[in-house]
């Protein structure tokens, strides 16, 4: 994170912290806690997303190091029969 990245965050923590403290907002958007099983749906995609962006994230990287882009196509071979 940047320090600004930061601000932003913090900044919309704090926005919604006046939201909560405010009654008439609270009722108008019909705040609450949400239901048990889906925050738990909502936690395992979480989990699932998180895993499969760093496992992608992994093999960007480990084929960075070889010197390979990711998204290289490989070379097409042909004989060379095949040009005539």
């Amino acid at each position: 994170f940047t320090w600004i990245t930061s601000l932003v965050v913090v900044a919309a923590y704090a926005g919604l912290g006046v939201v909560f403290a405010i009654p008439a907002a609270v009722d108008f958007l019909q705040l609450g806690a949400a239901p048990l099983e889906l925050v738990l749906v909502a936690v395992a995609a979480s989990a699932i997303g998180s895993l499969l962006l760093e496992v992608l994230h992994q093999i960007v990287m480990r084929e960075r190091r070889t010197g390979r882009e990711p998204s290289s196509p490989r070379p097409v071979v042909t004989s060379p029969s095949a040009n005539q």
